[in-house]
């Protein structure tokens, strides 16, 4: 980053480390948290075809797969305070449009641009955490950040406790919710950067390993909202009334935030690939449990909660 150089006091630091995470958490409350089981719960009601709506949460994460080769760059163009002011412009434009129709293309096409949204926020503020953060303490903030990832999981569907998903309230509430992350983007323009793109970076080998890690965190984020989308309709179509299902999808969130500091720890004590093992062992475990859990709701919380083990990973 351009401006890793510059020294923060520790109160500067936690100041932004506050806001930033503050906006992402709210971004993820509706990017993934609330929009995902909404519109699968939503064409559920209106009858539309299981396969179909497996495609149409999916455009999302088909915009990340397309698009981040050139996020870097668009990175190094805007900055960090730009780029999630259009992310939030873009998740608005998308969440408006999906008031005003439910046809499948066109709803296709707007979770394509809420997508994109989510992928200019997610890797804007996991840069942002780590140009704010001194050396010796990025592990810890990194940690904080994805906490409340999880965080924003479990808090989306209790939305859908309160407003259902047969009307737009919950899409004006998702609405005002990124409104309030705007207005924390635009309070953080004292620590603006642009970060560098790799033609611009010396170190070439650090690099090197983006397109592996950006694939690995690519095949987890997209296991997490396929998760997302498919237990909403799992569990209803299993007899669960709407409620308690929109509360077992919460379940997924909070295992991903408590599961958080065990994983961590034990990848501090042996290693990240023991700490990538365990979580995979943990999620075929849940998957396995889930069809079996659903007569006991205490064991299918259980099953759905070990689902967030990728989320971790």
């Amino acid at each position: 980053m351009e401006n890793l150089s510059i020294e923060y006091t520790d109160k500067q630091r936690w100041f932004a480390f506050t806001k930033i995470n503050t906006l992402s958490a709210l971004s993820q409350i509706v990017q993934i948290g609330t929009v995902t089981p909404l519109l699968s719960l939503s064409l559920e009601q209106l009858g539309v075809e299981p396969a179909k709506i497996g495609v149409i949460v999916s455009a999302s994460w088909l915009a990340i797969l397309l698009l981040y080769k050139w996020l870097p760059r668009l990175l190094a163009h805007l900055g960090l305070v730009k780029t999630n002011v259009l992310s939030a412009t873009l998740t608005i434009a998308a969440l408006i449009g999906m008031t005003l129709t439910t046809h499948l293309a066109l709803v296709f096409s707007l979770n394509f641009v809420l997508g994109i949204g989510l992928i200019l926020r997610w890797i804007a503020c996991d840069t942002w955490i780590v140009a704010v953060a001194s050396k010796d303490e990025r592990g810890r903030a990194i940690g904080i950040h994805e906490t409340l990832m999880g965080l924003g999981i479990a808090v989306g569907p209790l939305l859908l406790v309160v407003l259902g998903v047969g009307s737009a309230a919950p899409y004006y509430a998702c609405i005002v919710i990124v409104l309030l992350s705007g207005a924390l983007e635009l309070a953080l323009k004292d620590y603006d950067t642009r970060p560098q793109t790799p033609a611009e970076n010396r170190h070439g080998k650090l690099f090197s390993i983006i397109p592996t890690a950006l694939c690995g965190a690519f095949i987890a984020g997209f296991s997490e909202t396929s998760s997302v989308s498919f237990l909403a309709g799992y569990s209803i179509s299993a007899g669960y009334l709407l409620t308690a299902a929109a509360l077992l999808i919460s379940a997924f969130g909070i295992g991903g935030t408590i599961l958080q500091l065990p994983i961590g720890w034990m990848a501090d004590r042996s290693s990240y690939k023991v700490g990538q093992l365990v979580c995979g062992l943990i999620l075929l475990l849940g998957t396995l449990a889930i069809p079996f859990s659903q007569p006991l709701p205490w064991l299918a919380t259980m099953s759905y909660s070990s689902g967030a083990a990728p989320l971790v990973a």
